[in-house]
């Protein structure tokens, strides 16, 4: 498949502006890529947790949009693995 420079040109341009792309996420300065109906249903989504929860301030929920940088997330032990793996272990359906 080849394409002419023009026509090159023009998909980049439209990847630019596309923030549900890797690129025009990356220009946008968002975290990762998002479509419209995935930004409305990541806003639907903060709408009900914010409704159901018992604190009047939405800033927790801030992180769920891609141009928030997500929450860093915790430093995971050994123990903790070890721990973890002897909990599904101990409940899973499936036994060896």
């Amino acid at each position: 498949m080849s394409c002419s420079w023009g026509e090159a040109a023009v998909l980049v341009d439209a990847w630019l502006e596309d923030p549900s792309t890797h690129l025009g996420a990356t220009v946008a300065g968002w975290y990762w890529p998002a479509s419209t109906p995935e930004l409305a249903g990541i806003a639907l989504t903060r709408a009900v947790l914010f409704a159901l929860s018992k604190n009047d301030d939405p800033a927790p929920l801030a992180f769920l949009f891609p141009w928030n940088k997500p929450p860093r997330a915790e430093r995971v032990t050994r123990a903790d693995v070890e721990q973890a793996e002897a909990r599904l272990r101990r409940f899973t359906a499936f036994r060896d």
